[in-house]
């Protein structure tokens, strides 16, 4: 917990605390290597809602601006969470089952007719093109 009043939190005044792990060692630990919980709350929602560790290519859309719902809501009420395309997962782009370049643009495009058909949206990719090469 990081109690405040007045502006101010306890972790700003905090210089170190002294901790007992798990395995019951004592250790000092720095204000900067202290995490808030508002950090700790966001970094676990992260966890929950992005595929951590996995090989995606992070948010493909941006969010419409001027729309009450995220790039992500539009997707998953089109039907399309979960919905593959040669080895490419929608909504966050993972490639599971060794996809291409081809399969990621075939999906996106999918992605984006199905959307503006089912709500009238255009969604607009917030990734960026790198030409495909076949010699290094």
């Amino acid at each position: 917990m990081n109690a405040g009043a007045d502006c101010q939190e306890t972790g700003d005044v905090v210089d170190s605390v002294e901790i007992v792990t798990m395995d019951g060692e004592l250790q000092v630990l720095r204000r900067s290597e202290l995490a808030t919980e508002r950090q700790r709350a966001f970094l676990e929602r992260l966890r929950r809602t992005r595929p951590i560790g996995e090989r995606s290519a992070g948010l493909v859309f941006r969010n419409p601006s001027g729309e009450e719902m995220s790039a992500g809501r539009l997707i998953e009420l089109a039907g399309l969470e979960g919905f593959a395309m040669g080895g490419a997962k929608a909504n966050f782009f993972v490639d599971f089952n060794g996809s291409t370049s081809q399969d990621m643009l075939a999906l996106i495009s999918h992605v984006k007719e199905s959307v503006d058909k089912k709500f009238q949206i255009e969604l607009n990719e917030e990734v960026k093109y790198v030409p495909y090469r076949t010699q290094m």
